[in-house]
């Protein structure tokens, strides 16, 4: 893979793709822009195969491009002014009139739960329950000591529980 090997890259792609698709979705809630930032990580990544040094999985080091691409998404967003839309009122509207099941009724109270996280806490999460990453990866990917890592996770977690009841979500 090193050599820029394109058929090799293109399996990476091929495997990487959901996963990422998936966490930039959670970290932007607009599919589009997803799917955009997925692409820029890829063709980053791409660009700077030769100067990957494995000294983290390549995942992880496609991970950490990406999220970095949202991070600089969000600044020229900022710079430019541009509001963020209020997120809970949406999925609220959605789940009114989209969803039926208890099941999907508890997804949506636990998406609105995060939302209302901050940034710092919520990608950690993310990254940890939906991704798979370990304590050490996310340090990477975040470019954080694992320390912090543990502990945005652990208040994460506690802030998470305190939106659920908030929502009156119910196991």
């Amino acid at each position: 893979m090193l050599n820029s090997d394109q058929k090799s890259f293109e399996q990476f792609v091929r495997e990487q793709q959901g996963p990422l698709r998936r966490f930039l979705l959670n970290l932007s809630d607009d599919a589009t822009l997803s799917d955009d930032l997925a692409q820029e990580a890829f063709l980053k990544a791409w660009v700077a195969l030769p100067r990957f040094s494995r000294r983290a999985k390549m995942s992880t080091w496609l991970f950490r491009i990406a999220y970095n691409c949202w991070l600089d998404n969000r600044k020229e967003v900022a710079r430019r002014g541009v509001e963020r839309a209020d997120e809970a009122e949406r999925l609220r509207v959605e789940a009114d009139h989209t969803y039926n099941s208890d099941d999907s009724y508890r997804n949506q109270q636990l998406m609105l739960a995060l939302d209302r996280l901050n940034e710092s806490e919520r990608t950690p999460l993310l990254l940890f329950y939906m991704e798979d990453k370990s304590v050490r990866e996310i340090a990477e990917i975040m470019a954080l000591d694992r320390s912090v890592v543990k502990m945005r996770l652990s208040r994460g977690r506690t802030h998470l529980k305190e939106n659920l009841l908030t929502l009156g979500y119910e196991r």
